[in-house]
C-alpha cells in the first residue's frame, strides 16, 4: 500500500494537490463557495498522498475513550478573521505545505501544515 501511495504522489498527487489547493483557496474567497473550499482543505492530505482520513480519539490515563467538548467560533468572527488574516495566511501555508510535500524529507511537516489549513484560513475546527 505504501508503494502505491508513493507512486500516486510521484505521478498524480503533486500536480493534483496543487490544483486542488488553488481551487479550494479560490472557493474560500467567496462566501457561497467557502464550505466547499473548507471541505477540499479537510481532504487535502488525502488528495495529495492518498493518506486515509483518521478521526481524533482522546483517551484518559486508564485507556477509556473520552469526548472532548468544544465550542464553535461564531460565524461573524470567522468571516472577519478570514478577511483580515485568513486569506493570506492560508495562501502562505498552502504554498509552504505543498513545497515541503514535494521533498521526501519535508513531507511529514508539509502534511502537518496542510492538515491545519482549514483552521488557519477560517478558524473552522475539525472534530
Amino acid at each position: 500500500m505504501m508503494f502505491l501511495r508513493i507512486l500516486y504522489f510521484l505521478l498524480i498527487g503533486w500536480w493534483f494537490g496543487l490544483l486542488a489547493g488553488a481551487v479550494g483557496y479560490l472557493l474560500c474567497a467567496s462566501f457561497i463557495g467557502a464550505p466547499l473550499g473548507v471541505m477540499i482543505f479537510n481532504r487535502y492530505p488525502q488528495i495529495l498522498t492518498l493518506r486515509p482520513i483518521k478521526g481524533i480519539s482522546v483517551r484518559d490515563m486508564s485507556g477509556r475513550t473520552m469526548t472532548v467538548p468544544h465550542q464553535e467560533i461564531h460565524l461573524l468572527v470567522r468571516i472577519l478573521y478570514f478577511l483580515v488574516i485568513g486569506w493570506w495566511l492560508g495562501a502562505l501555508a498552502l504554498k509552504i505545505g505543498w513545497l515541503l510535500c514535494v521533498t521526501i524529507l519535508g513531507m511529514p511537516l508539509g502534511l502537518l501544515i496542510l492538515n491545519r489549513l482549514p483552521l488557519l484560513m477560517t478558524l473552522k475546527q475539525n472534530y
